[in-house]
């Protein structure tokens, strides 16, 4: 697994290189640094993406979703509470399809 996230991190590490301001690049960064265990990277890379999606105005309740993990699993519950709640603003917020 971590020969897998290892991988993922040198393409990913390429395309955001490439494109700073690419939003997805680095949140996928962000999870293969968490999926190395490597939390340092994983906040940093979790941070651009927070910015680049405030910047780009982006509604991705994936985003906020996979970052509230990560910062439970980091001991920030009041952090991951407000995470999930913005999964949740966005998910009312949306068309509901096929549901």
């Amino acid at each position: 697994a971590d020969r897998r996230f290892k991988e993922a991190v040198n393409i990913l590490v390429q395309v955001t290189k490439s494109d700073a301001k690419f939003f997805w690049g680095w949140h996928e960064l962000a999870l293969a640094y968490q999926g190395l265990k490597d939390t340092t990277l994983a906040r940093k890379s979790f941070q651009q993406a927070a910015v680049l999606l405030e910047r780009q105005s982006i509604q991705d309740p994936s985003f906020y979703r996979d970052y509230g993990f990560f910062l439970y699993g980091q001991r920030q519950h009041s952090d991951a509470v407000a995470q999930w709640k913005r999964v949740i603003e966005i998910e009312r917020g949306s068309p509901k399809q096929g549901r």
